[in-house]
């Protein structure tokens, strides 16, 4: 079980006990509590929120149930998470995030002749994993505004990178990976290609859709160039924590949302400054 995909202690404890009755129907809540060192009762009025967890039953109770240490962190951090104030409660669900992103998300490589899936087919898999199934394939491509062909194509491409698989039962497509990111070694060429027909879907935004289902905005500021990296760790955070904070939320429409951080200015190679060298 990866503990990693849980974003509430109590949801994580009652999975915990469900995969113990699973491999044994006859266990009970009463052992579970036994085996964790708190009293049924109490157990069951934590899983009701009736009650919170102290940092230090929440630390015997990892231990107990044999967590190892990054887990024990995680669960750890979930617990502090209900127990400080809503000023410290950001910084924590950093590192909750940080940590996610270590365990959960799936690193893609190139190599596969296939090409990398474009925007559109993030698109598919986005309804695939939030918004419906691909019964009604003529319903969802319109909505895409792509042909059966083409979505069928991109569904194709998904399932060679790994990220999305047949069921042969239900007939349907569906998520291999919900969470995923582009390893070290993965090819350039196919990063730029992907940013580039993402930016076309926005030209395309700007110009053709309503003002009331797009937002566009932009900022030209002046920065240091030992600031840049931290200027660039923030957007990555931001945007982590943007997606974690809208998903599986249900979904009615799918949208975009492209950070461009580029220079206007270039380097003074004399003086090693953005700004113009005096006259």
């Amino acid at each position: 079980m990866n503990i990693f995909l849980y974003r509430d202690y109590r949801q994580l404890l009652e999975a915990v006990l469900a995969q113990r009755r699973q491999r044994n129907p006859s266990y009970s809540m009463r052992r579970f509590a036994g085996m964790i060192g708190i009293s049924p009762s109490r157990l069951s009025e934590i899983l009701r929120g009736m009650g919170k967890l102290s940092l230090v039953r929440a630390r015997e109770i990892a231990e107990n149930i044999g967590f190892n240490p990054e887990e024990e962190g995680y669960f750890l951090l979930l617990v502090r998470l209900e127990l400080v104030s809503k000023e410290r409660q950001h910084q924590i669900q950093f590192q909750l995030s940080q940590l996610r992103y270590q365990h959960i998300y799936r690193t893609i490589d190139g190599g596969l002749v296939c090409g990398f899936p474009d925007h559109v087919d993030m698109a598919l898999l986005e309804f695939l994993t939030h918004c419906t199934d691909f019964s009604e394939s003529q319903s969802l491509a319109q909505t895409l505004g792509i042909s059966v062909d083409r979505m069928k194509e991109g569904l194709h491409r998904l399932e060679s990178w790994g990220l999305a698989r047949f069921d042969e039962i239900e007939g349907v497509y569906r998520p291999a990976a919900t969470y995923y990111r582009t390893g070290k070694d993965f090819p350039k060429s196919d990063i730029r290609a992907y940013q580039k027909g993402l930016i076309e879907r926005g030209i395309y935004s700007l110009e053709n859709d309503p003002v009331a289902e797009r937002n566009f905005q932009s900022k030209i500021f002046s920065l240091p160039l030992d600031r840049y990296q931290e200027l660039v760790k923030v957007i990555e955070n931001f945007i982590l924590q943007l997606g974690e904070d809208h998903d599986r939320q249900g979904c009615h429409r799918v949208y975009a949302l492209a950070v461009q951080l580029f220079p206007i200015s270039r380097v003074n190679e004399t003086t090693g400054s953005n700004c113009p060298s005096p006259h």
